[in-house]
């Protein structure tokens, strides 16, 4: 099994998707942190958002830049137990490529990129990542300068 890590300093992760078969199955995450976790585990998943974007760039000039593209964006949510005492989340989540068609063209497209990111809605003073666990077909990391 695959797995990634994000964190406040790499709070994203970008994947080419190559194939209309392309597919990534994440099998849990896991909040791993310092701190005792079962004080700070509701707290700190509330203070968190985590989503997953596929996108398709539709047009780009000769330089390169994004003219128009073509986005879906939806959320992964961790549920949070009362009696919960260890921070690892089973998802079970297969994310699949999909496919579309832009404006009145009949021509079917499907996404070239897929984009998890962790967003913090609150500020979190202590030091954290969260560890996907994954199984993917047909996908490829995406080396960026932002991540």
């Amino acid at each position: 099994m695959e797995s990634f890590k994000l964190n406040k300093t790499k709070s994203s992760i970008i994947f080419s998707l190559e194939g209309l078969d392309s597919f990534l199955h994440i099998r849990e995450i896991t909040l791993i942190t310092n701190e005792n976790v079962n004080n700070s585990l509701s707290s700190t998943i509330s203070s968190i958002q985590l989503g997953y974007e596929l996108s398709y760039t539709v047009f780009s000039d000769e330089q390169g830049r994004f003219v128009d593209d073509h986005k879906k964006s939806f959320p992964i949510i961790l549920c949070v137990n009362p009696n919960q005492s260890h921070p690892v989340f089973p998802i079970d989540l297969k994310i699949k490529n999909l496919r579309f068609t832009v404006g009145n063209n009949p021509i079917q497209s499907c996404f070239t990129e897929l984009k998890i990111e962790l967003i913090e809605r609150r500020s979190i003073n202590q030091e954290y990542e969260f560890k996907f666990d994954i199984e993917s077909h047909c996908i490829k990391e995406k080396v960026t300068a932002n991540c």
